[in-house]
């Protein structure tokens, strides 16, 4: 089975004003699990190289949508309610709770137990730390 190049790859939905019925011809997979698994949909034709063909009522394909244009001052109010939600949704710390404060070195270096001990290479050294 060949395999195609990115570009070749389609998916097209075809329908006229006549049948009820669309057909949705597609090699991508995630258009293939989405019909196949979300919307129970079983293909119609399969042509052997990665494509399959579903039919589908027409009522269920929605045309697509301008983008919404927002006025500056509707927008102004929709970031202050977002700010807002976002100032309630924070956690604050449980009543009675002590805050730890953290003292010495904020790398991992400073952490005491990740240090390793090392061997010194004076032995007098060594000697004086065993005691």
């Amino acid at each position: 089975m060949p395999v195609l190049a990115r570009d070749e790859r389609e998916t097209t939905i075809t329908f006229d004003e006549t049948p009820d019925d669309a057909v949705i011809f597609t090699y991508s997979r995630v258009w293939q699990r989405h019909l196949e698994r979300k919307l129970g949909l079983k293909p119609i034709m399969n042509n052997g190289f990665g494509a399959k063909e579903y039919r589908i009522p027409k009522n269920r394909i929605k045309p697509p949508r301008a983008p919404k244009r927002l006025s500056a001052a509707t927008l102004q109010r929709l970031r202050k309610q977002g700010k807002t939600l976002h100032q309630k949704s924070a956690v604050p710390p449980r009543k009675g709770t002590v805050q730890p404060k953290f003292q010495g070195k904020t790398s991992v270096e400073g952490n005491p137990s990740n240090r390793t001990k090392t061997k010194s290479k004076n032995p007098q050294k060594s000697a004086v730390n065993k005691l």
